[in-house]
């Protein structure tokens, strides 16, 4: 079976945040930014496990393992902004059971720096590695403000996000943002605007 799609898996990760969303503010009446981060990203499994597409998933691998699993034994200090203590969210294996991208969640862009560095630096680490995605949501209480306003508000937050994530990937990995509207949630407390957001990470290719 062929291999799922990158598209598809970006498709499928912004699929499932919105119904996560969705589902959450139906059971809880609150905003998903409220909730652990975990439960986005068992949503995520759930989307991509159900994909077409030649793929296996895990959950919490470390960087370690899937330095191991690509084939690297050599050893030595890893980089500091590898974490290797830490784990990855989700690991997006081949059909061919080695590791294909990582993907990593966030409940909203809190400290992100932290994890875009560590997807720039496993790609550029080994370029093996396809892909990597952050996926990750931006959201912005209407309050007392129009929706116009929480709109703007929340159009600024992506920029500063971007800026970071350009400054940090610059020369060391491509990135591209996923094309997704803003979107309306209600909940009790009230109104809010939300966007889900995937960054996609690929290695750049050293002709040789």
């Amino acid at each position: 079976m062929p291999e799922i799609p990158q598209k598809t898996v970006v498709r499928k990760i912004t699929a499932s945040m919105v119904t996560a969303q969705k589902d959450y503010a139906e059971s809880s009446l609150d905003f998903l930014c409220d909730a652990p981060e975990y439960l986005l990203t068992v949503y995520i499994y759930q989307a991509l496990h159900r994909a077409r597409g030649g793929k296996y998933l895990t959950f919490e691998e470390s960087p370690i393992d899937i330095d191991y699993c690509l084939g690297r034994t050599r050893r030595g200090r890893k980089p500091h902004e590898l974490r290797p203590r830490g784990r990855c969210d989700l690991l997006l294996w081949s059909s061919r059971a080695k590791p294909r991208a990582i993907i990593e969640v966030k409940r909203n862009t809190k400290n992100i720096e932290a994890d875009i560095r560590r997807l720039a630096a496993m790609l550029l680490k080994d370029r093996r590695l396809s892909f990597g995605v952050l996926a990750c949501y931006i959201c912005q209480h209407i309050s007392n403000k129009s929706e116009a306003q929480a709109r703007k508000k929340l159009e600024t937050i992506l920029e500063n996000v971007l800026a970071k994530t350009q400054s940090i990937a610059e020369g060391r990995v491509r990135f591209e943002l996923s094309n997704q509207s803003i979107l309306r949630a209600k909940v009790s407390d009230g109104r809010w605007v939300w966007r889900p957001v995937c960054f996609i990470f690929t290695p750049i290719r050293v002709n040789k």
